[in-house]
């Protein structure tokens, strides 16, 4: 568990029960690591909490792990860890599923084809940054940025993930049904834009309807009962699962060979 990430007591004790700690992490290092995100609490990525242990975490990948594969937050933290590449916050959340422009010439986006993927953030680095920084830019949405980009950083292949190819078909919606209900109990202050792209036509009208009864009545999280989640969630129409299996498995395969080329040079052979 990264120091400084704020969870409940039964997430502490899941946690502490099955996982090791970031310290056995440093002690051996592996062949690649996956380094997720989290929802942003702090309008800086350096007042976060966990911003201490993240930028230490994301300096020794540079230095003593091949490949590691960074999304979401992470991704941004690793811009700003490794070249003071600031994000940039959007004036709406960019919510909902994106068609991508991908090059089909890298080989870690063979057989990716075409495809739309998934994006869910209040915050972008925006594509200049990268090719000034060294990165490739393997995947772009026209509307929703940049998702995928690969970049090297000390004796680590770094892969870039602002978008989220890792999630499930209904991820998006159950975000959105989280940030209703936030707006419900007062958290929000505005009501959540629809995930662009995500649902067909009965899906997408059955949320608007629900959107417009809520304008004649008073914000109570009771009203949760009746949002149409099921409904809804049979009118998800959009995929990518074969997408995000031939980036991950591209990766994989990098995983390995950087590995062994490690071994044979640090073999001396």
């Amino acid at each position: 568990m990264l120091p400084g990430v704020v969870r409940s007591a039964g997430i502490r004790a899941l946690i502490s029960a099955g996982y090791k700690s970031v310290e056995d992490l440093y002690a051996n290092p592996p062949d690649a690591v996956i380094l997720t995100g989290a929802e942003p609490q702090q309008p800086e990525l350096t007042e976060e909490l966990f911003w201490p242990a993240l930028e230490r975490l994301l300096q020794w990948l540079a230095e003593a792990v091949p490949s590691a594969m960074v999304s979401c937050l992470s991704a941004h933290a690793a811009m700003w860890a490794f070249h003071r590449a600031p994000r940039r916050m959007l004036l709406d959340k960019c919510s909902g599923v994106f068609e991508q422009v991908v090059d089909q010439s890298h080989p870690l986006m063979a057989g990716v084809g075409e495809t739309a993927w998934p994006h869910s953030r209040f915050n972008e680095v925006p594509v200049p940054d990268l090719a000034e920084n060294g990165y490739e830019e393997l995947a772009e949405s026209r509307h929703g940025g940049w998702t995928v980009a690969r970049g090297e950083r000390g004796r680590c292949q770094l892969l870039l993930l602002q978008g989220h190819p890792e999630y499930g078909p209904y991820t998006l919606l159950r975000e959105y049904r989280r940030d209703v209900r936030r707006y419900l109990s007062g958290i929000q202050g505005s009501y959540p834009r629809l995930p662009n792209d995500l649902l067909d036509g009965e899906g997408t009208e059955a949320l608007v309807e629900f959107e417009m009864k809520l304008a004649f009545k008073g914000r109570d999280p009771a009203l949760m009962q009746d949002f149409p989640f099921d409904f809804a969630a049979r009118h998800v129409t959009a995929r990518w699962d074969a997408a995000s299996g031939a980036l991950v498995g591209n990766w994989l395969q990098s995983v390995r060979q950087r590995s062994d080329e490690r071994l044979y040079i640090d073999s001396g052979a």
